[in-house]
């Protein structure tokens, strides 16, 4: 073949190399300057009879390889058929594979394993975010370009299902019995024929030890412990606990016990990577203030009340754990600009076509201390309106909670535990106007009242255990998000208002109720009163459930300005742009929390990353503080996000 002129384009240089599915070649394209391009010849069996299945499988998965459009994956130009052969042209790399670096010769340091695992998996992120596995991960899959020595994937094994399902069908058996991968990085669910995103991080987390030992895992292999069948490795090496147990997470032999994807073991790695200090991830299933706290008064039409009745009731304390997840989303470098349509609003939030104000005196405003013990029960009184939706019997409705105007300290103190560099530095945020917020993350019932139907994303992935009239709202990207305000909006009398997702700076204000501790409830937190992995605690208090769901949204106490679950349950999508500190913040956004950071003028392919609040039902203790922050990009749907708004 070499010498060859495929379909008058591709010029075949030399061959690549040649295994069972096919054979690879070095070409040139002469269309454009005989630039240099990999041709991938696909040997199928010559069977008349199966060959329209074989072309529709082709096309299909060529499809996913062309929608891959990434710096770390070569580019497909071109996927064609040709005298009954199939063939696939991508981009040619200049570069090394990765064995030619890992070797028994010398082992890696910590520092050289981050900052593989750094790139490597923000590059499997977004190949899981787009639907894909790659099926084959294993350093001679991987190469390092010479110009910049970036990681590049390739040969992903979806080229490998067209050739299965080939064979399988020429020799009579069901589609999914002939394994994709290796020997030694591939875990125990793909070689059943069912692999999942988490199947691909078992591979990195493979590719990592034996980068640290210097000892290959086929065939050699890995030390295994006889009773729970985790590989034993640390032993072998030197390495922080931090870094290990990012690692045993991601290579856990039950699939389930892993990260889910790329993006939640990214997230994970970045959280280290920022100094914070972690405890090991847990395995498990899956893909306030001490003093008494006043509530400003009102200057308009509807008066606050402060706290009263501030009794300490000792009691025993409660319990919590710990895992990090979520997923995927490198920030970008952002910029201020003016959101001009928001400023020139005239946003009547009380007016005559608005529904009255209904008081509430709650009694059971909790302060525990470092240990979970709860120290003082307050009670207050908040003012809030229902907004009239057609919800079945027994759904929370959507009430929002008036919120006072003032000003608070965003951000974290450097003397909190656990804290996070993107924390600071700390600020004081002024609220010139009082605001609404949602008692409550929208509900699934509140959802299906507004939009009609449920997200197809819902449809798709929601388990059981995630579902309810009273549950939050999951599988929601952040333009989902805001089409729900939209419609919300526009069911509204003229002049009544608009309704938003909060800024992040309102979300913390209204989280914090007046509080300056980690959590609105105190010095910790524990699964009495929130819904988080209770394995996994903060500060002195001890473990405690880990629910492994959602739960309705009214479960648990409010804080001091009548607000749910603040803290786990879901995260909660927030207008701004994710910026990495705050010292980027403009003066204007300090003195107005409720102006978002960034650009607000997007249609739904900006995919930039958007900030996320409170942790989640999922999080370990110190990720649902309140100065805690996450982020996203706004495509990312999962059973761990949703939101509630602002009017």
């Amino acid at each position: 073949m070499v010498g060859s002129l495929v379909v008058g384009r591709f010029r075949i240089v030399r061959e690549l190399g040649a295994g069972a599915f096919g054979e690879t070649f070095l070409a040139q394209d002469v269309q454009k300057m005989n630039a240099p391009c990999v041709v991938k010849r696909l040997i199928t069996p010559n069977d008349p009879a199966h060959i329209d299945i074989v072309r529709q499988m082709f096309g299909r998965e060529a499809k996913k390889l062309n929608d891959l459009d990434h710096q770390g994956i070569p580019k497909l130009i071109a996927y064609f058929e040709n005298g009954g052969e199939f063939y696939l042209v991508q981009d040619f790399v200049d570069g090394d594979t990765l064995d030619k670096e890992i070797n028994p010769s010398r082992k890696w340091t910590e520092a050289e394993v981050t900052a593989f695992l750094l790139e490597v998996l923000e590059i499997l992120a977004y190949v899981h975010k787009e639907g894909s596995i790659h099926r084959d991960l294993k350093p001679n899959n991987m190469m390092r370009r010479k110009a910049n020595k970036k990681l590049v994937l390739i040969d992903f094994g979806a080229v490998r299902e067209v050739r299965q399902t080939t064979t399988n069908l020429a020799i009579g058996l069901a589609s999914g019995t002939v394994t994709i991968g290796t020997p030694g990085y591939m875990p125990a669910e793909q070689t059943q024929g069912t692999p999942s995103f988490a199947s691909d991080v078992y591979a990195i987390g493979c590719i990592a030890i034996e980068a640290l030992i210097g000892r290959s895992p086929y065939p050699s292999g890995f030390d295994r412990d006889v009773n729970t069948g985790e590989f034993l490795w640390r032993h072998r090496t030197r390495v922080s606990d931090g870094l290990a147990a990012i690692i045993d997470k991601m290579v856990r032999y039950d699939w389930r016990q892993r990260y889910r994807n790329a993006g939640e073991a990214l997230a994970a790695l970045e959280a280290l990577s920022h100094n914070v200090p972690k405890t090991p991830p847990k395995s498990a299933p899956r893909s306030v203030p001490q003093t008494k706290t006043v509530i400003a008064q009102n200057q308009g039409n509807f008066v606050k009340t402060v706290q009263t009745n501030t009794s300490v009731n000792p009691s025993a304390g409660m319990s919590t754990r710990r895992k990090f997840i979520i997923g995927l989303a490198v920030a970008t470098p952002l910029a201020i600009v003016a959101w001009d349509w928001w400023n020139k609003r005239n946003i009547n939030v009380i007016g005559k076509s608005n529904p009255s104000l209904q008081t509430q005196t709650l009694n059971n405003i909790i302060t525990v201390n470092a240990s979970g013990q709860e120290v003082s029960r307050t009670s207050s009184t908040i003012q809030y309106f229902t907004e009239a939706l057609n919800l079945p019997n027994g759904a929370v409705p959507l009430e929002m909670a008036l919120i006072s105007k003032g000003k608070f300290t965003m951000g974290s103190p450097s003397s909190e535990k656990d804290r996070r560099s993107d924390e600071s530095p700390q600020h004081e945020v002024n609220f010139p106007q009082d605001f609404y917020i949602g008692r409550y993350a929208v509900t699934q019932a509140q959802w299906l009242a507004v939009m009609g139907k449920f997200t197809d994303a819902f449809n798709k992935s929601a388990d059981a255990n995630f579902k309810g009239d009273n549950r939050p709202m999951i599988y929601v990207s952040w333009h989902e998000a805001r089409e729900f305000c939209k419609r919300l909006t526009a069911t509204l009398p003229a002049n009544r208002g608009t309704y938003r997702l909060p800024t992040e700076a309102e979300w913390e204000y209204a989280c914090r109720a007046g509080t300056t501790t980690p959590f609105h409830f105190g010095e910790t937190i524990t699964p009495s009163l929130v819904n988080y992995d209770g394995n996994y605690p903060y500060a002195n208090a001890p473990k405690g459930e880990y629910r492994e769901k959602t739960v309705d949204v009214n479960s648990f106490t409010p804080n001091a300005w009548g607000l749910h679950q603040m803290h786990g349950n879901v995260y909660e999508w927030c207008l701004d742009e994710y910026v990495e500190n705050y010292s980027k913040k403009s003066s204007n956004l300090k003195n107005n929390g409720s102006e978002p950071y960034g650009d607000m003028n997007v249609n739904q392919n900006d995919n930039r990353s958007r900030a996320l609040r409170g942790g989640s039902w999922d999080d370990v203790g110190f990720l649902c503080r309140s100065a805690n922050r996450f982020r996203y990009v706004t495509d990312l749907r999962y059973d761990f996000i949703g939101f509630r708004v602002v009017v």
